[in-house]
C-alpha cells in the first residue's frame, strides 16, 4: 500500500487585512456571543494557535482552518486597538500555508470534522447527564414521599 505525504507547511506571518476566511473553510457563520468571548479569551493570553490558509492570486491568505480564531482576533481589535501591543501575534498573525488547494480543503475538512465528532460526544454526553439528573430526581421523589427507601432503590439499581 502506498502512503501518501503532504509537504510540509510553511508558517508565516500576515496582517489582519491580509487575511480573510476562505470559500474552502466549511464554517461559514459564526455564532456572534461565540466570537466575542473567543476574542475576550485572545485579548487576555493572545492567539495560541496558528491559522491554516492558503494564498489567492492578488496575494491575501485565505483562512480555511481556524476561521473563529480570525474573527474573533478582528473582534478583539476593533475592541481595543492596543491589544496588538500586548499580543504581537495579533497584528501579524501565524499562518500555516498550503502548498496547493488539494491540502487546503484536506485541511479543512479533517479540522471541520474533528470538532463536529467532539460536538456529537458533547451532545451525547449531556443526554446521559440529562438521564441521570431525571433518574436521580425520581428517586429521591418516591424516599421523600416514603413510597421506597434508599437501601431498596439501591438494591433495585443493582
Amino acid at each position: 500500500m502506498k502512503r501518501e505525504t503532504i509537504a510540509p507547511a510553511s508558517i508565516q506571518y500576515f496582517p489582519l487585512a491580509q487575511l480573510y476566511v476562505s470559500d474552502l473553510n466549511p464554517r461559514q457563520d459564526a455564532d456572534p456571543e461565540g466570537i466575542d468571548l473567543l476574542a475576550d479569551s485572545l485579548a487576555m493570553i493572545g492567539l495560541i494557535q496558528n491559522l491554516s490558509g492558503i494564498l489567492d492570486p492578488e496575494g491575501r491568505v485565505g483562512i480555511v482552518a481556524g476561521g473563529r480564531r480570525l474573527r474573533a482576533i478582528a473582534r478583539a481589535v476593533e475592541r481595543d486597538a492596543t491589544v496588538t501591543e500586548r499580543h504581537p501575534e495579533l497584528a501579524s498573525i501565524p499562518v500555516r500555508i498550503a502548498s496547493d488547494e488539494a491540502t487546503a480543503r484536506a485541511w479543512a475538512s479533517a479540522e471541520n470534522a474533528a470538532r463536529e465528532d467532539l460536538l456529537g460526544f458533547v451532545l451525547q454526553l449531556s443526554r446521559w447527564v440529562r438521564a441521570a439528573v431525571m433518574v436521580v430526581s425520581d428517586t429521591r421523589g418516591h424516599i421523600e414521599e416514603g413510597k421506597r427507601t434508599f437501601g431498596a432503590i439501591a438494591t433495585a439499581a443493582r
